[in-house]
């Protein structure tokens, strides 16, 4: 997940943790709402948009009208000289957020 990960690399890749050994037993396993975010972007200042996709998985009826990775495209936008292309976000299942 990550800069230069498509979407499919990336879902491809967190639907293995649902493989791990003893993982089936987790809620979030059986329920399924597995959810992944690039770390990389949990450290820097724009890691309020991680937080953001952590609130509307957990709460997504609280969270409706927040979109987390359009914000933190929009912070690219504002405020850097780049445009991130890649995944950063997202439900193992393909639930949109």
């Amino acid at each position: 997940m990550g800069i230069g990960v498509n979407e499919a690399t990336a879902r491809t890749k967190l639907n293995g943790f649902a493989q791990r050994n003893g993982w089936s037993a987790l809620p979030a396993i059986k329920n399924g709402k597995l959810f992944g975010i690039y770390q990389g972007a949990s450290r820097t200042l724009v890691d309020f948009t991680m937080v953001q996709f952590i609130a509307k998985s957990l709460y997504p009826d609280l969270f409706k009208d927040i979109d987390p990775v359009k914000n933190y495209h929009d912070y690219y936008k504002k405020y850097l000289p780049v445009t991130p292309v890649g995944t950063f976000a997202l439900s193992a299942s393909g639930e949109q957020q």
